[in-house]
Parts: C-alpha cells; structure tokens; sequence
C-alpha cells in the first residue's frame, strides 16, 4: 500500500464543556463477511458507513427508528469488498443518497453495483457533512484504495477503521482522537492456523493487507491510548477463528499487561444490529474498565 500522509485538520479533541455537550451516536448494523453497515447519528446530521446489507433492510431499520432513508446525508464507503456494499447501488441510487470515498474506490464501486451518486473524499482530506466532520485516512487492505474514518461533532470524535491487515504506525494517531473506536478483531492466530480454511484463505488473511488479529487489535489500542476514557467495539470477528468471549480474553489481557486503563471493550455481532453508543451516556468522571 503507498503510504498516504495523515493530514486531520483538527486538533485532539476535549471534553465538551458542561453545558454544551453536543451530541454523537453509533449503532452497529452488522459486522462481518457477511456484511457491514454502522449508523452515525449527530444532532442534526444522519451517516452510513458502508452498506454491506440489503438496501431494504438497512432502509427499514432506519424507518424503525423513525429515520426517513432519504434523509441520509451520505453513505461512507471503505472500500469495494461485497460485504460493504452490496446494498449500496440501490439504496444510493433508490434515496438519491451520495456514496463518499476516495475516487479508485467509488470507480471500483461502480463496476460491481453501477452508477453512484458520488462525492470524492481522497484519503488525508477531511470534508464537512451536515453537522459532522469527516476525515478519511489509509489503511492496509488489499483493496482498490482502503480507508478508515473519523467523524467529529459536538466535541466528539467516532473511528472508523475495520479491514485491515496490519496495526501500521500510521493509524495510531488517527484512532488516538477518538471518544469511540470501531476496529477489527478478525481472528485469533493460533485458531486459523489450526482451522479448516485453505491454505491460500489463511495465507490472504495473515497478509499485511489481510485481515488484523485480536493480539494485533490490542497492541494497536494500547499505542494508540490517552488519559480520556474510550469504548472499542471489536469488529468484524471471523465466526470460525474467532469468539467474542476469545478476543475480549485476548485484547483485554493485553490493555491490562501493558496498563492500559480507561477502556471499555465491547464485541459488535456480525449479523444482526447489536452495540449502541451515545455521547450523552458518556460520563467523564465515572471510572471505564477493560
């Protein structure tokens, strides 16, 4: 992967000032090879991150929560792998939705699922969105041109970064900035190298450009800590060389050896809506555990 200088043009944020606390929420849709969507929501501005799932059922769980899909600002697409987009072209097109990202990763798009309405978002930039500040930032995948995301609002910052095969150097500052990290745990080593996968699978996956381990996860947590409490939600678990029981064991063992304190660990489902996070629940005094 060609190294993409991070350029964010904002500073670390702060605690919102009591007050004026602004307002930021995630909910997880789904996340794993069989499909990834997250819902950002700020107070007056509604995201997706990728759109791995049916546009009919991502659009009626947004009409559930009393969400017209038209009023999605934009869908933020990662990269073209199916499971983040294979509802992408019709909700897109169906609710005049624009699909922002890097502008080899909308081409690729367009070749698996058509026209797009679109907007480029190079990696290193940011834009704004509604109410929201989004900035995207490369990471190692082996796709036309992987990003991560943030998305800032109201004091507070949310961190995109699944698919991955490697912990780089250069997402530490990136995820540091963030009240909420949405990272990949795909697999456990020691499981997919024992397990049933073919030989050719285990040797993409373990690639620098594959897909990041629970030890990986951890050590690129713990590099990327502050003295503010965070949540993590572990992401994108593989459901044969992996468990949530086992990357919270392994992830939560590391954070504690290298005393890494001030974490909530949380594992995302893989295909179901699952974890919810608000800013408002956050409260910076109460003491967060790993």
């Amino acid at each position: 992967m060609r190294r993409v200088p991070v350029q964010l043009t904002a500073p670390l944020q702060q605690p919102p000032a009591a007050g004026n606390p602004g307002f930021l929420s995630a909910k997880m849709l789904a996340s794993g090879s069989s499909g990834n969507c997250l819902l950002v929501r700020s107070a007056t501005t509604t995201l997706l991150i990728d759109l791995g799932l049916p546009a009919r059922t991502v659009a009626a769980f947004l009409e559930s929560r009393e969400i017209p899909p038209a009023a999605v600002e934009a869908i933020l697409l990662s990269h073209e792998h199916t499971d983040h987009l294979v509802g992408l072209g019709t909700f897109a097109r169906k609710y005049q939705v624009p699909v922002v990202a890097e502008a080899q990763t909308l081409a690729a798009a367009r070749s698996a699922v058509g026209r797009l309405p679109a907007r480029t978002l190079a990696r290193g930039s940011t834009i704004t969105l509604g109410d929201c500040e989004v900035s995207a930032f490369p990471v190692p995948h082996d796709a036309a041109a992987p990003a991560g995301f943030l998305i800032r609002s109201g004091g507070w910052t949310i961190a995109y970064c699944v698919d991955l095969g490697s912990a780089d150097e250069t997402l530490v500052e990136p995820l540091r900035q963030a009240d909420l990290v949405v990272l990949e745990a795909n697999h456990d080593y020691d499981a997919l190298r024992a397990g049933p996968y073919t030989p050719s699978l285990k040797a993409r996956i373990l690639s620098p450009f594959g897909h990041l381990s629970n030890l990986e996860a951890g050590r690129l947590i713990a590099a990327s800590a502050s003295s503010r409490p965070r949540t993590v939600w572990l992401a994108h678990l593989s459901a044969v060389n992996n468990s949530p029981r086992l990357a919270l064991r392994v992830v939560g063992g590391l954070l504690k050896r290298e005393g890494v304190s001030g974490v909530r660990l949380e594992t995302a489902a893989r295909d179901r809506p699952s974890l919810h996070w608000s800013s408002h629940a956050v409260g910076w005094q109460l003491p967060l555990v790993v």
